[in-house]
Parts: C-alpha cells; structure tokens; sequence
C-alpha cells in the first residue's frame, strides 16, 4: 500500500478537512443539492444507496466463509481456508468500522440536514439516540469503503471498479442530502482505515 494512503498519515488531513467542511461546506453544499438534484438524480442515489447498506456485505462474508468451509472439507483444503480467511477479515471489518461508526454517532450527534432543511436546526446534540441527530459519520460511507476496501486488498484485479463503486456509493448520499460532505469523508476514513489496521491479523 502506498503509504501516502496509510491512516496515519491521513488521519490529521481528514480531520481538518472535516472540521472546515462543518464550518465552510456542509450547510451551504446540502442547501445546494436539495434545490438542485431533480427526480432523476434522487431516483439514482437512492439506488446507490441500497448498495451501501451493510446487510449485503455480511452475506457476502457468510458467503466466502461458508463456501471456503465446503471447498476445503471436500477438495482444495488450502484454497478453501483462504476463502474463510477471507470471509473472516470481511466480516471484522464490517463489524469493527461499524461499531466504531455507532458509537461516534451517538457521541457527536450531529444533525442530519433534514433537520436543517425543516427546522432550520444546524448543529450538534450529543448522545441524543435519534435518527434526526446521528449524521456523523456516515454508517453507508464506511459499509461500502470497509466492504471495497477489503476487496481491493485481497483482490487487486477489482480494485478499480471496486473503487469506482466505494465512490459512488458515498456521493450517493449526498445526492439524497442523507448525510453532510464531512459525514462521508469522515465514514469512508474509518472504513479505509479498519481495512488496513487488521489486515495483519488476516494474512497468509
């Protein structure tokens, strides 16, 4: 991995890039993408969006492991516990970066802009437990980036597309105005980040 892309390094950017989107970018940009995105738009990232959440990425987990199990009871025993391995890692990340995810909701409880665009409300109330105040970070920013991510370290031939679809998935959310820009940088960091910290863990 480049390491211009390991967390470490990221970890200050991505901060102060959030903390001046809440200042700068994030009310004004969500007001601009409510007035602007038409049906066809919305139609679009709500579509992406269902591909962000995290109930298909576990299957997919189940999946590997399960069909690693098989292979390796009936004929390839080292191919198949590669899959489980596999299935393994995807599953630890999923979980990891999604309880991190939660817990960072709760604690920073920031509004979502349905709040603002209804109540003119922008701002945080923490530890609130209410959809309305859980926008940071993004829970479908981190799915789709932990789930892409993982896929791009162990199989580099999809890490294009996969990229091209972490990408797209995480815009989406903002086409939808689900979520702030710095919701999804912040979501999409965690989710990069879990990916790399426990890759040492999965390896051969």
């Amino acid at each position: 991995m480049p390491q211009s892309l390991a967390p470490r390094r990221l970890l200050l950017p991505v901060l102060a890039f959030c903390f001046l989107s809440m200042l700068i970018v994030d009310r004004p940009l969500a007001l601009f993408l409510k007035a602007r995105v038409g049906e066809g738009g919305l139609a679009l990232g709500h579509a992406l969006s269902v591909i962000g959440e995290a109930g298909w990425w576990y299957l997919l987990a189940g999946g590997l492991i399960a069909v690693g199990a098989v292979i390796a009871a009936r004929t390839r025993v080292l191919a198949g516990l590669a899959l489980v391995r596999n299935g393994f890692y995807l599953l630890a990340v999923l979980v990891t970066s999604g309880l991190l995810v939660t817990a960072l909701k709760a604690m920073v409880g920031r509004a979502r802009p349905r709040v603002l665009f209804h109540d003119g409300v922008y701002g945080f109330d923490p530890f609130v437990f209410s959809s309305n105040w859980n926008s940071f970070p993004s829970g479908h920013a981190q799915t789709i980036c932990a789930a892409m991510g993982t896929l791009m370290v162990l199989y580099p031939r999809l890490r294009l597309p996969a990229l091209a679809l972490a990408v797209a998935v995480s815009l989406s959310r903002l086409m939808v105005t689900a979520h702030f820009l710095s919701d999804v940088v912040a979501g999409a960091f965690i989710g990069w980040t879990t990916v790399v910290v426990l890759r040492p863990f999965f390896k051969d």
